[in-house]
């Protein structure tokens, strides 16, 4: 595939992830050289205006199918404006027992969305901060595009 066909898929899955309703946040940060570093965490800044109804975390990942893992390890931490932080470990598998990838794969890119808390209660209004952070026992993990967050309203 030539490398502006390549572009132009990756613009179309960017604009459709975009689209989709009942997101209340959503925002894939890129990773440098395609190379998913244990010492350097993705943040995002979220602003919640509100604190009801709870919300859906869903953690999406972007990346080259060759990727040789069976699952991604991390972990979110979520501190308040008053700074309190909670942190839990996560593993999402990215293949399911026959070795096909669980995301949408579009040429050479796979789209991943995993649902990690499907009713997150805020207990206050304010900018929460929201880190992911590689924990696969490796320092690079080759292959990840981009780490992104979203809030899904509850439906």
């Amino acid at each position: 595939m030539q490398f502006a066909q390549k572009i132009f898929f990756y613009l179309i899955i960017i604009g459709i992830s975009a689209c989709k309703s009942g997101n209340y946040y959503q925002k894939y940060e890129d990773i440098k050289l395609l190379d998913w570093k244990a010492s350097k965490p993705t943040t995002f800044a979220v602003e919640i205006k509100e604190t009801n109804p709870p919300l859906a975390i869903v953690a999406g990942f972007r990346y080259l199918p060759m990727i040789r893992h069976q699952a991604l390890k991390f972990k979110l931490s979520i501190q308040s404006p008053s700074g309190k932080s909670v942190e839990q470990d996560y593993t999402v598998p990215i293949r399911n027992a026959q070795g096909e990838h669980l995301g949408s794969t579009m040429g050479e890119m796979t789209d991943l969305e995993q649902a990690i808390n499907t009713s997150y209660q805020f207990l206050e209004t304010g900018t929460y901060k929201f880190t992911l952070t590689q924990a696969m026992g490796e320092e690079d993990i080759a292959g990840i595009i981009e780490v992104g967050l979203i809030l899904r309203k509850k439906k």
